[in-house]
Order: C-alpha cells, then structure tokens, then sequence
C-alpha cells in the first residue's frame, strides 16, 4: 500500500491526501488521510512546490534569475556574508560578492553590477530576507526586472539558487580556512570562473554554463595535462598544446 501511494504522489504532483483517498477508494483500499498525509511528507518534504510553479520556472528559464544570501566564518570567527546571483536557463553564476555588512543598498550594487545596462533578465526570485524589502524590489523594477519573493515557509521555491550555494559550500568554501573578507572575495572570484567555465553541469548534459566544443580526436591520456584551480583543491583537464 505505502508504495502505491508513494506512486500516485511523485506521479501527479497536484494531488494532495484527499485526493489520493478518493483514488485508493476507487481501488477498494481504505486508507486514513492521517496515513496519507505522513508519506506525503516523506516523499515530499514539508512543502510541495505545486506544478504551476514548476511549469513558470520551466518555461521562462531564459528570463529568470535568482538571488540568496548566506554566511561564511573565518577563522577569527568573524562572520561574513556571500551575495550570490544565479542565471536558471544556462545555470551560469552572475555574481559573487562579499562583505561584513550586508545592507540593502550594497544587495542592490551587487545586483546593478551582474546585470549592467542592457544585460537583465525578465524575473528575480529572491526570499523573504529583510534585505530584500520594498527599497531593493523598487531598485530592481527601475532596472526593468519584476521581482517574485518566494513564498514563507517553502525554502524549494528558489532551489537552483540554493542548491549553487550548497555546491559552494561543499566543493570548496568547506575546505578552506577563510582568513579575511579580501581573503574570501579571491576565493570566491577563482570559485565563480571555475564553476562558468570549468565545472560540468547534471542539468546541462555534463556542459558548462560558458559552453565549451570536445576536441575532434581524444587526446592519449599521456597529453593530457590538469591545471590546478583554487589551489589545488580542484583541477582542470585539457590537452597539451601542440
């Protein structure tokens, strides 16, 4: 029964407890909504973005950036905040900036200079932080984008956004000691060239966001040569120059 019900819930999205009762009745299996709900909740999380949402991302990739804040410590145990700013149709990383006073004014630069004149997209998704009040969302509208707070409580309606800041943190801020802001401003700028250029990508068919064209002929594995990135801490692969 739990499988059944696990079926109906990835394979129609829409259907809540109630309407997941209705078609195990018309199997001739009773099951409480309580019973439903809690393998819901398993299978889904505590919020379910709903098809409606999935079918706007989907649609207007090419239009839609997103934006988060988090925190970094450094040694000294000072806290530091990351601004990232993310590009959902090619997943390419706009901006990343540092500081130890994230105002709003310096969300709103941060923003003026991943996008500079000409250079927007049609949607922001951002979340409720106070940062990103009524101030930053009519900065944003000047600059001709349409600002879309997530809504409270549903931490997966920005999750391309939240899942660059995981790859981040696990793949490279997690393995380093950050002394300082400037320290992590460097960091963060190789990070961003490395994650465009270099780094292949599951939902772009192992591409990169800046794109990059195979060689004609695989190079033997003996002229293949790695450079090394953020200090050793990844490499890239290419072939020997001629």
């Amino acid at each position: 029964m739990r499988d059944l019900i696990i079926r109906m819930a990835t394979e129609n999205l829409t259907w809540g407890s109630r309407r997941i009762q209705g078609e195990l009745l018309k199997l001739g299996r009773r099951v409480g909504r309580t019973t439903i709900r809690r393998i819901l909740r398993e299978v889904r999380g505590p919020y379910r973005p709903s098809a409606s949402w999935r079918s706007f991302l989907r649609s207007q990739a090419e239009g839609i950036w997103s934006c988060d804040v988090f925190t970094v410590t450094t040694v000294a145990f000072r806290q530091l905040y990351v601004m990232v700013i993310i590009a959902h149709a090619i997943r390419e990383l706009r901006q990343v900036a540092a500081t130890d006073s994230p105002t709003t004014q310096w969300c709103i630069q941060v923003m003026r200079e991943a996008a500079p004149f000409g250079v927007c997209p049609k949607f922001l998704i951002h979340d409720n932080d106070a940062r990103f009040g009524d101030h930053f969302d009519r900065a944003v509208r000047h600059m001709g984008i349409r600002p879309i707070s997530t809504p409270f409580g549903a931490p997966l309606a920005n999750a391309i956004c939240e899942r660059v800041i995981g790859t981040l943190r696990r793949e490279v801020l997690d393995h380093m000691l950050i002394w300082n802001a400037r320290h992590l401003f460097r960091t963060l700028r190789q990070a961003r060239r490395w994650y465009n250029e270099a780094r292949p990508h599951q939902a772009l068919g192992q591409q990169t966001p800046h794109g990059y064209t195979p060689p004609e002929e695989p190079a033997p594995p003996s002229e293949v040569v790695s450079i090394p990135v953020l200090g050793g801490l990844h490499h890239e692969y290419k072939p020997r120059a001629a």
